[in-house]
């Protein structure tokens, strides 16, 4: 697995601007968009678990609603 990472990286490294702009816009933006998608989802079910066990409602003080009633 090291000696393809290294390969890819040396072809990478030792390739013209074109092909590593072509590498980057065609692979690596989608990987992180997907990674920043999954991670947006993962942090929404993590607060809607913490508000459903009586976590903070948002407004500043527990208990009270976003305009300051109880």
């Amino acid at each position: 697995m090291t000696a393809v990472y290294d390969w890819v990286a040396q072809t990478l490294v030792s390739a013209p601007i074109a092909v590593q702009l072509f590498a980057l816009l065609v692979v690596v933006l989608p990987v992180c968009a997907v990674a920043a998608i999954v991670l947006l989802r993962a942090i929404d079910v993590a607060a809607v678990g913490f508000r459903r066990r009586g976590g903070s409602t948002g407004a500043g003080a527990p208990g009270r609603d976003e305009e300051g009633r109880e």
